[in-house]
């Protein structure tokens, strides 16, 4: 699934081209699929509501009414039913349950805002990254007054746990670095130099971190172990010379693609993880911006 900008449309894509799309509000500012790929979730922070989507019939469903001035932002699925909204104005963190319909718990988290959010539902713990003030918090929805942060400071875009450790990993695009930190205690365990303004992160099932590096189009590839920069690998500019300004990526599991939105082109670029350089691109694509796996849904 990939969420375009320029229509704005939610489109679901195929191996190699567009399969079907749906208009969605303007002014989408997060993407999200339920874990059994039937649904999406878009965060619409202008207009204080998310808006579901059935991916299976590719039609829009419910709107959940949150008020102008919840500018909900950061979303994540706790299961089918559940689903985690964090506001960027108030650093709220609302639980909406579509079994009732509604939002059925709004917890204070001690952020000034919520722009991203990552949760491990098995333990019942959610990630907050606030990046107004360059801080990220843990905290449990179920015992939301056991909480932890930490500052890191400016330029905070995006954060994931890596799979199989303790670590969260946490990006800066305007320190160019990528923050290491233990994902229970938020004791810092290191930084990575990351040059090129990182913006997105995905883990492969070798232990690898693929990044996506937007100021000088790039994704890094990053021995997570170590930390060492395995290899830079250049997306190519648009056929009229434009910059390609990649802005997510998205591993195929089960192969050895990577795919990478690039907004400034309209395509998403193919790369080859064994041979780390582009091999393919899907063109016409309206100012792609998200992308998210859909496991079920269209096929």
């Amino acid at each position: 699934m990939v969420l375009e900008e320029g229509g704005p449309t939610l489109t679901l894509l195929g191996t190699s081209e567009v399969r079907q799309r749906v208009a969605v509000a303007d002014g989408n500012a997060n993407l999200v699929i339920s874990p059994s790929g039937a649904l999406a979730a878009l965060s619409v922070p202008e207009e204080g509501r998310v808006q579901l989507l059935d991916i299976v019939r590719m039609r829009r469903g419910a709107d959940i009414e949150l008020g102008m001035d919840s500018r909900p932002s950061g979303l994540a699925f706790i299961d089918e039913s559940r689903l985690l909204i964090g506001s960027s104005s108030s650093g709220k963190l609302s639980l909406y349950d579509s079994v009732y319909g509604r939002v059925i718990r709004v917890l204070e988290t001690g952020a000034e805002s919520i722009t991203e959010l990552f949760v491990q539902p098995a333990e019942q713990v959610a990630w907050l990254l606030d990046s107004q003030a360059g801080r990220v918090t843990r905290l449990s929805w179920t015992r939301p007054e056991l909480r932890r942060s930490i500052e890191l400071g400016e330029g905070l875009i995006n954060l994931a746990l890596r799979p199989g450790s303790k670590e969260l990993w946490v990006l800066s695009n305007t320190s160019d670095r990528i923050i290491v930190l233990e994902k229970s205690t938020l004791e810092l365990l290191g930084e990575i130099p990351c040059a090129g303004g990182p913006c997105a992160l995905a883990f492969d099932h070798s232990d690898d971190a693929w990044v996506v590096c937007g100021e000088s189009d790039e994704v890094v590839r990053i021995n997570a172990e170590t930390g060492e920069s395995l290899a830079r690998i250049s997306i190519p500019a648009g056929r009229e010379g434009g910059r390609a300004r990649p802005v997510d990526i998205l591993l195929e599991p089960e192969s050895n693609r990577a795919w990478v939105a690039c907004h400034g082109t309209g395509s998403l670029q193919i790369i080859d993880q064994l041979i780390e350089r582009c091999v393919a691109e899907v063109n016409g694509l309206l100012q792609p911006v998200r992308m998210s796996l859909a496991p079920q849904g269209g096929r």
